[in-house]
């Protein structure tokens, strides 16, 4: 496990990494996007060109982009 971003939030505008050391920063008010989760709370982010989270660069993520597993609970 590299990261985890659990995304239950619920003001401000910055995902926690609960794993490591790579939060990131939304380009909204997180106050205004949180919803019920299926274990706690969660993120309604509905619009691409709007609503993105930037994960700083760090070298322990780039091994996503030769092996790895990146997985999301979707509704």
């Amino acid at each position: 496990l590299v990261a985890h971003w659990a995304l239950d939030e619920t003001s401000g505008t910055t995902v926690s990494d609960s794993y490591g050391d790579n939060d990131g920063t939304t380009t909204f008010d997180i106050s205004t996007k949180t919803v019920a989760g299926i274990r706690g709370g969660g993120m309604r982010i509905v619009d691409a060109d709007t609503d993105c989270i930037e994960i700083p660069s760090n070298s322990a993520l780039n091994t996503v982009t030769t092996q790895g597993t990146i997985s999301a609970w979707v509704k």
